[in-house]
């Protein structure tokens, strides 16, 4: 498992944290996702045998919210 956090400029509102934790769902190899209340970070877990950090941020960038650069 790995967990990383990224900074997401398109997020505005706590809805967005919500929409991308739905969509997540059905993303292949996503554990979890959360959103900081009131910033734009979103910590995502992923199981490294099914995916891998460049995938985790091209799906971001495909719904929308892509990251302007990972903290860790």
């Amino acid at each position: 498992m790995v967990e990383a956090e990224f900074t997401l400029p398109a997020v505005d509102c706590d809805g967005c944290f919500r929409g991308i934790e739905m969509v997540s769902r059905i993303e292949k190899g996503i554990i979890a996702v959360k959103g900081v209340k009131g910033s734009q970070l979103v910590v995502i877990t992923w199981d490294e045998a099914e995916t891998n950090r460049d995938s985790v941020v091209s799906w971001l960038t495909r719904i929308g919210y892509e990251p302007a650069g990972s903290v860790n």
